[in-house]
């Protein structure tokens, strides 16, 4: 309500306003292009314009929330993915491995209904046929596609039409010197 209040009041009488807060709901309810963070490291400043939510909490509590959560099948397919994402990206996500391929549209669903804020990228081995992909969706009963579309869960697979623990192998064993 208060940050209801001073958007109207802001807009009305042409101000601007500088608050702080450490509320999560607080920034939820303000425009992201209207919310600045203050970094401090040591002597110096940063300033981060228009963090999400997420971001700017796990800055400022120095506990990791996720902005989006990757599940994929186990920890080999999780640490490809996190060796494949660049330092900074990795502070803001979470890779979850959940077990058997067939459990991952559950995880969606179980994510969806948990009314959890993070974005969910669903990342299965790349032996894994679009059909089986398509069979687990309908079963949990989510939308997912291979694109960014707001209707839907983005889904994608890791190289290669083998298990990744095969197409690591086969990629390690590339000349005499493996």
């Amino acid at each position: 309500a208060l940050a209801g209040a001073l958007q109207e009041i802001i807009l009305d009488k042409k101000l601007q306003i500088l608050v702080s807060t450490h509320s999560r709901e607080f920034l939820d309810s303000i425009p992201r292009q209207a919310r600045v963070l203050l970094q401090r490291g040591g002597t110096a400043h940063t300033v981060i314009q228009g963090p999400t939510t997420r971001f700017a909490m796990t800055d400022m509590r120095g506990i990791a929330e996720s902005e989006l959560n990757i599940y994929c099948e186990d920890e080999l397919a999780k640490a490809l993915i996190e060796e494949a994402l660049p330092g900074e990206t990795l502070k803001r996500v979470m890779v979850i491995p959940v077990g058997a391929k067939s459990e991952l549209c559950r995880q969606a669903k179980y994510h969806e209904n948990s009314g959890h804020k993070a974005k969910q990228l669903l990342v299965w081995d790349g032996d894994v046929s679009d059909d089986c992909i398509q069979k687990w969706a309908r079963s949990a009963e989510v939308k997912i596609s291979q694109s960014v579309d707001g209707g839907h869960i983005p889904y994608c697979k890791l190289p290669g039409t083998v298990p990744p623990e095969s197409w690591l192998i086969e990629a390690l064993n590339c000349d005499e010197g493996y």
